[in-house]
Order: structure tokens, then C-alpha cells, then sequence
């Protein structure tokens, strides 16, 4: 039951928001306004249904809207009225891939590249789209970024605002409250070995490390691995599927000694909705083991975890794209008062425009969020535990920023504002809950992206 009702408080909460939002902003939404941009290109087509340009108008007005269902079957039917024409051709061989019809992508390419004649910049863009498509000679795929930069927090240590913290009826040590900056390294990469277009074998590991100028005791360094076997549905299919199971390994050192070790397994789902939308859904076991750090009893908090993250992403207008994450897991610990529920909520908003940079023609990325974690914990042992936060309440408030520099190299930038209300319940069958302490920190991070 502890578990359900955090599930309804806080995801109501952050739906609540969302749909408040949603409906102020519904009126003036670039969504409806490329609808009815749409709609006006439709009523000018059945003035003139013979007009070409009338027909590029709408198939490029769809495509903007993101209907290219729509925007396929004009350019299909100039094709039908005009014979083959290479960039109507390219343009058929693109809304193609993007709807996951690899094969019939790769038939409209060939035809392309056929009819390209003369031109010869269509031609090799036709060819360069056409190899893509198809599976390569080199089974060997690496996608991956790293960032780094300087980080900057208000509270790093999460300090109370108030003073007189307690844990099992006893005062615990407090961090001082001050501000500090760290450099912040985060790296992503993502293996595939192909068997064929249909199988793979992928391997995913994150590593993170972050180093403090003031306090070396908040010096982290974590590095996790995932690997299994990849199964796609066929590749001309709408509606594809890919799942993964995986093994899991984790690792971290904090203040350069050894912190956590962990293993798991886990089943990835994949899924495209259409042309918009897909999902992706995570679930692990992972049997989580933590060390005593400077006297601090962390191996009371090991013990098997399960884990849900579920993310949703539907591109509603053109460059525009909305992602839902709701992420929530479940610790049975040695020591009950170490027992775990999360369930944190993450609402994004991402907007692509033009680059102000004369010399990179990638757009600027630009992602306003708002998420909300709560936690339990599990009952204390003793009566005289008074002291010790049985759940834990977050909003964080921020923005991402990303500004290609070129291919490869981005500068970016993140903002963020969070906000912490800890409570306990009274002791002695006293079911009353007791604020014990709230706290704050403000992050602004400044740094460099390198994809390859």
C-alpha cells in the first residue's frame, strides 16, 4: 500500500502540472498552428487538385506537421502524374526511414540515385542515404558522447536549513553549508555487433565521475555496464520492436575507496507508436551491495533491488518533442530502516532552433524540465529512532541547453533549482509526522559534448 500511495500523490502532482500547463499553452501551440497551417494548404490544393506546386506546398507543409503518412501519398501521386522525378524520389526514400520502412526506403533511394542523371550532389546524397539503410560491411556499430565541464552547486552537501538534525534519537554530523564548484565527466557509449539487420549483440555503459575543489569527501567516480543479445521485428514494419535481455555490472569509488558493487539482469523493450512517438521501457533485478565508508554503516543499505524506468517520447510538432519518464524502484535492505520506495516523475520539453552560429548548420537544442521525486523508507527499529526521515519529497526546476559547434563538438549548459522537505512519524505508535529538515541547492553546469 506505502508503495501505491506514492505512485497516486506524486504522479497526480506532476500530471496535474503538466496538464496546466499543457492547457494554457494550448491556444497559442505551435502544434495547432501547424494544423491549421495544414489545413489552409489543403483547402488551396482542392481549389487547384492538378497544381504541382500546390502539391510540393502541402507534401512540405505535412512533412513540417509531421504527417508523413500524408505527406507519401501526394508526392507518391506527382510520381504517378510526373513520372520519376529524383528529388521527389530522394524525398519518398527519406519519410520512408523515418517511418522505419527501411525496404521500401531502399527501393525509392535506388530509384533516386537512378534518376539523379546529371546531378550529380543528388546523386551521391541519394547513395550516401542508400548505404545507411543497409546493414554494413563492418558489423561493428559505436555510438557515443562525452561531456565535461565545471559545475557549480549552492549546497553540494544538501546542508539542512535548519539546524538539529537527528537519526535514532542521536545528533548526526552535519556538512557546513557552502557552495562549491566540481568538474563534472559523463560519458555514454553504445556497441552493436550485427549478426544480421534483425540481431545484434549490444553492449551499453555509462561512466561518471565528478571531483570537488572544497571537499574531496563528495569525490565520485561510477562506471556501469550492460550487455545482451538484440531481437528487432522486421525492419519494414510500423510498429517496430527490438528487445534486449542484459546482464548488469556497476561500480563506484567514493573518496577513493570502494563504495558499491552491484549485478543484475534486465529486459529492454523498444517500441515505435507510428511516425511520432516511441517507447522504451527498462525493468532489472539487481542485487545492490554497498561498503562502509569512514565510519559510515552503508552495508546496512544493501540488499535486492527492483527497478522500472519507463520513458515515452512523441515528436507533436515539427522539432518539437515531449518526453515522459517515470522511474520507480523497490530495496529490501538488511536493516529495515534502510528499506527503499521511489518513484520519481520527469516531464521534458524540447525545441530545436535554427543555430545562431554562422559556421554549424546542426540546430540548437533547448529543453526545459520538471521532475519530482519521493521516497520512503522503512520503519525504524527502535523507539527511540525519532529522529530518522521516513520519506523524502524533491522538486527540481531546470533547463538543458546544447549548441553544436560542429559535427562533433557542442557547448553546453544546464540550470537547476531543487527542493527537499524530509519528515518523520513520531515514535512510540505515534502515527503524527514531523518535519525534520528541508533543504535546497541551486546547479548551474557550463561544458564541452564531444559525439563520435
Amino acid at each position: 500500500m506505502r508503495t501505491i500511495d506514492l505512485l497516486r500523490c506524486n504522479f497526480v502532482a506532476v500530471a496535474s502540472l503538466a496538464f496546466a500547463v499543457c492547457a494554457t499553452a494550448l491556444p497559442y501551440s505551435p502544434a495547432r498552428a501547424s494544423a491549421d497551417r495544414l489545413s489552409i494548404s489543403y483547402e488551396s490544393l482542392l481549389a487547384e487538385p492538378s497544381d504541382v506546386e500546390r502539391l510540393h506546398a502541402y507534401a512540405e507543409e505535412a512533412i513540417r506537421s509531421g504527417d508523413f503518412e500524408a505527406a507519401i501519398g501526394i508526392l507518391e501521386g506527382i510520381l504517378v502524374s510526373g513520372g520519376e522525378q529524383a528529388r521527389v524520389l530522394l524525398e519518398l526514400g527519406a519519410l520512408y526511414r523515418r517511418l522505419g520502412a527501411e525496404r521500401s526506403a531502399q527501393a525509392y533511394l535506388d530509384r533516386a540515385r537512378a534518376a539523379a542523371g546529371s546531378d550529380t550532389a543528388l546523386g551521391e546524397l541519394a547513395t550516401e542515404m542508400l548505404d545507411s539503410t543497409r546493414t554494413p560491411a563492418n558489423p561493428n556499430q559505436l555510438n557515443a558522447f562525452v561531456d565535461f565541464g565545471l559545475r557549480w552547486q549552492s549546497n553540494p552537501t544538501l546542508a539542512p536549513e535548519t539546524a538539529g538534525l537527528f537519526s535514532g534519537g542521536l545528533p548526526v554530523p552535519q556538512f557546513s553549508r557552502q557552495s562549491d564548484i566540481n568538474l563534472d565527466l559523463f560519458s555514454w557509449l553504445e556497441h552493436r555487433y550485427l549478426f544480421d539487420e534483425r540481431r545484434s549483440f549490444d553492449t551499453e555503459a555509462v561512466a561518471y565521475a565528478t571531483f570537488y575543489d572544497r571537499d574531496s569527501q563528495l569525490d565520485t567516480a561510477l562506471l556501469e555496464v550492460s550487455f545482451g543479445p538484440s531481437f528487432s521485428s522486421a525492419l519494414n514494419a510500423v510498429g517496430q520492436w527490438r528487445v534486449r535481455p542484459h546482464l548488469l555490472l556497476r561500480g563506484s569509488i567514493l573518496d577513493g575507496q570502494s563504495f558499491e558493487h552491484t549485478g543484475g539482469i534486465g529486459l529492454d523493450v523498444h517500441r515505435r507508436l507510428g511516425s511520432r512517438a516511441h517507447f522504451v521501457g527498462t525493468y532489472q533485478f539487481r542485487d545492490v551491495n554497498f561498503a562502509d565508508v569512514d565510519g559510515y554503516h552503508a552495508s546496512d543499505g544493501s540488499g535486492d533491488e527492483n527497478r522500472l524506468d519507463l520513458r515515452g517520447f512523441w515528436e507533436f510538432a515539427y522539432d518539437q518533442l515531449v518526453m515522459l519518464r517515470v522511474l520507480g524502484l523497490t530495496r529490501d535492505a538488511e536493516q529495515d530502516y534502510f528499506d527503499v520506495d521511489q518513484l520519481e516523475v520527469t516531464l521534458r520539453y524540447s525545441l530545436k532552433l535554427a543555430n545562431p552560429l554562422p559556421f554549424s548548420e546542426v540546430k540548437l537544442t533547448i529543453s526545459p524540465f520538471v521532475a519530482r521525486r519521493a521516497l520512503n523508507f522503512g520503519s525504524a527499529d527502535t523507539a527511540e529512532a525519532l529522529g530518522y526521515p521516513q520519506r523524502e519529497r524533491e522538486w527540481r526546476f531546470g533547463l538543458d541547453a546544447e549548441l553544436p559547434l560542429g559535427r562533433m563538438w557542442s557547448a553546453i549548459l544546464r540550470l537547476e533549482h531543487s527542493a527537499l522537505d524530509s519528515r518523520v512519524k513520531g515514535s512510540n505508535g505515534i502515527q503524527q509526522t514531523y518535519r525534520s529538515y528541508e533543504t535546497k541547492n541551486d546547479l548551474v553546469l557550463l561544458g564541452l559534448r564531444l559525439r563520435f
